[in-house]
């Protein structure tokens, strides 16, 4: 049956969920445990029966629902703030800046479509005002510019499902903390830099010659930081190159079978070194599966470049789709045909921390309104997905730091509610159909013959999480041009952590490699 015709109130606009692709790495010397791992060539990528897959939803953790007979009691807890002192609202012209009173018998007509009068109006404002003021809240945006606010939450909640430890939506959402990553990389620059300047003595307590210039500082901190086993090789009258080479490789996401049809999401490092340049390429990368047949659909991936010396510095981007590759420079510096210990400064290349987001859009948004009987209810529910790769690079001729993470995040939302006058109320679930990243970082340190290379790369996923709650919601003055705003007020009843990887398979690999560039 249709319901019947009649004014439709404009829809509740939820609070888009917030996409978080800043994740943060683990120091590297600090993990017990690591995943498989296989080794390549770096300019060839082997797939074996033993590749690395991402863990199944629901198959690493089962999370045996078992809800029968629950009746919900939440206890709520109110997130009391500083008491505020109740100032009354005028009856103003809620479009002006300035205040400029009107009639009390003046008509608003607010954005759900309802009119009222301006005495009636504030005279329900100033009550809800005087209820919310104690609390610390206030509807006035001159004093609290907020619209949106956490008023409640449940302490208690016997309705829901376990999942088993590990990480909930709000736990990763501080493991995405930019300012983590960034400690750890000025870490590892400093400690590059501190070396150039580490007092070494002799065994008898005496400077060994040359420690007034940055010669001797330099061939110190490179003795210093040469493992003492290494010190005592002999070296040949006749070196030969022995470079370094490395590839480590991953699913991130995995949707189908690769016997049959698939489409993988995978990560991919490769690292080399030889006596003139050190490089760490890192790529996410999109895969389709045909009867077992991989092939390589698209691409993206930066690569770091540095020269021990005479030659350049480079953040490179390489983007690829099928088998075209482009490569384009973003950042390059010269390096003077100088020992490292003779350059003053040293050159470097810094991106700091950079986000990039390259899909963000919602494919499904529906929204409807009506009538039941005389009471106007609103209906909206949507899809969000968001895919991107964060970033940090650093490059000098002794150091070379590359930490690329490429991240999915899609959410769901579904809300109903009543439309009243100046307010709102209603219910509404979001859901976090899936927060994935995989992070892959590589530290390269160059000093002398000797090259030491740090590398980890480690996954996570959060898949089914969410939260059901009420929302109150109030329309306010902006006193401001569109003259409405609308505060919003949030009471969490439940939370479910979903499915997510087990802590001891987060870590895929995590390695330190000690390599002689010559033999």
């Amino acid at each position: 049956m249709k319901p019947a015709a009649s004014k439709t109130p404009a829809s509740v606009t939820p609070a888009k969920p917030a996409v978080s692709a800043i994740p943060q790495i683990a120091p590297l010397a600090s993990a017990a445990k690591t995943g498989p791992m296989r080794w390549s060539p770096v300019s060839q990528r082997q797939r074996t029966e033993d590749d690395i897959k991402p863990p199944f939803l629901g198959g690493v953790q089962d999370p045996k629902i078992k809800v029968k007979n629950v009746v919900f009691k939440p206890a709520v807890e109110i997130n009391k703030r500083p008491a505020l002192t109740f100032k009354p609202f005028e009856i103003l012209d809620p479009s002006k800046k300035k205040s400029r009173p009107v009639s009390p018998d003046t008509t608003f007509n607010l954005p759900n479509g309802e009119s009222i009068k301006a005495k009636e109006y504030y005279s329900e404002l100033n009550r809800l005002e005087k209820e919310f003021n104690p609390l610390g809240y206030s509807l006035d945006v001159r004093r609290q510019s907020d619209t949106t606010y956490a008023l409640a939450r449940a302490t208690k909640s016997t309705a829901g499902f376990e999942t088993g430890p590990g990480m909930t939506i709000r736990s990763l959402k501080q493991a995405h903390d930019p300012k983590a990553i960034e400690k750890l990389f000025s870490e590892k620059r400093l400690n590059s830099k501190k070396a150039l300047l580490v007092p070494m003595k002799t065994s008898t307590g005496q400077k060994p010659s040359g420690t007034g210039s940055a010669s001797g500082q330099m061939q110190r901190s490179q003795t210093a930081m040469v493992p003492k086993e290494m010190q005592t090789q002999k070296e040949t009258s006749a070196p030969q190159p022995n470079p370094y080479a490395k590839t480590v490789s991953a699913d991130f996401l995995e949707f189908g079978e690769k016997d049959l049809f698939a489409a993988s999401l995978e990560g991919s490092m490769g690292i080399k070194a030889d006596p003139d340049i050190t490089e760490v390429m890192n790529e996410a990368e999109l895969w389709g599966y045909i009867f077992g047949e991989g092939f390589k659909i698209a691409g993206i991936g930066i690569t770091t470049r540095a020269s021990y010396r005479n030659g350049m510095l480079q953040f490179l981007f390489v983007g690829s789709i099928g088998k075209n590759t482009v490569t384009e420079s973003v950042s390059a510096k010269s390096v003077p045909d100088k020992k490292p210990e003779e350059m003053s400064p040293l050159p470097e290349i810094d991106s700091g921390w950079k986000p990039f987001r390259a899909v963000d859009f919602e494919p499904l948004s529906v929204s409807t309104s009506f009538m039941a009987g005389p009471i106007p209810i609103s209906v909206r529910a949507g899809v969000s997905i968001a895919a991107g790769i964060n970033y940090s690079l650093y490059t000098s001729p002794v150091l070379n730091i590359n930490h690329f993470t490429p991240w999915v995040r899609s959410d769901a939302y579904c809300q109903g509610g009543i439309d009243l006058v100046i307010t709102g109320a209603g219910v509404r679930c979001n859901l976090t159909l899936i927060d994935a990243y995989l992070t892959m970082q590589a530290v390269v340190n160059r000093m002398k013959e000797w090259v030491t290379v740090n590398y980890i790369m480690t996954r996570d996923y959060v898949a089914c999480a969410g939260s059901l709650g009420v929302y109150f919601y109030i329309y306010v003055p902006a006193f401001a041009w569109p003259p409405w705003d609308k505060k919003e007020f949030m009471t969490n009843l439940v939370e479910w952590r979903g499915w997510h990887s087990d802590d001891d398979k987060k870590i895929i690999v995590m390695q330190e490699d000690q390599h002689k560039l010559f033999q």
